[in-house]
């Protein structure tokens, strides 16, 4: 599955990155990104990825009903081995697993036919938007990383680029 190759890809941008940060500059939080925390943006991402992998098992997902691990927003320890197991739980996907996907909006309960394939590419955009406020945090609080050049950037995006050339 090509999906879950750039998502392993991805988090593992986001391992590597959390890999040169201490706890206290992971719990920062940053009025320019609306009072966030790289490692409130960190929880996000992953929460969704082990929402759906906890979730899929039982045919229905429901983001709205994530676990909010709060020591994945304090601690890069955490958060990296979070990492490391969804990254080994995504090599086992069968994309063609098919389940129903719940939201509620504006009180009412909506369920829509999914499958796997759309929701791992789901996480995977939602990963990488949450990364590039990630990038303009760790712009801001002048943080040596030397994030890799796709980071926090969509794939389609890159392309799109490399064609203008």
């Amino acid at each position: 599955m090509h999906i879950a190759k750039v998502s392993i890809n991805t988090l593992n941008q986001l391992r590597d990155l959390l890999s040169k940060l201490d706890d206290s500059v992971y719990t920062q939080v940053i009025p320019e990104t609306s009072h966030a925390s790289i490692g409130q943006h960190v929880r996000h991402i992953l929460g969704f990825y082990t929402c759906l992998i906890g979730q899929a098992p039982s045919k229905k997902v429901s983001y709205d009903k994530r676990e909010r691990e709060i020591s994945l927003e304090t601690s890069c320890q955490a958060a990296i081995i979070t990492i490391d197991d969804i990254n080994v739980s995504v090599k086992k996907m069968n994309e063609n697993d098919e389940f129903v996907l719940e939201g509620e909006l504006a009180g009412e309960i909506h369920h829509i036919k999914t499958n796997m394939k759309r929701e791992m590419l789901y996480a995977l955009e939602h990963a990488v938007h949450h990364m590039a406020i990630i990038k303009i945090t760790v712009k801001i609080l002048k943080i040596e990383a030397n994030l890799s050049a796709g980071f926090g950037i969509a794939e389609s995006t890159i392309k799109h680029k490399k064609c203008a050339q």
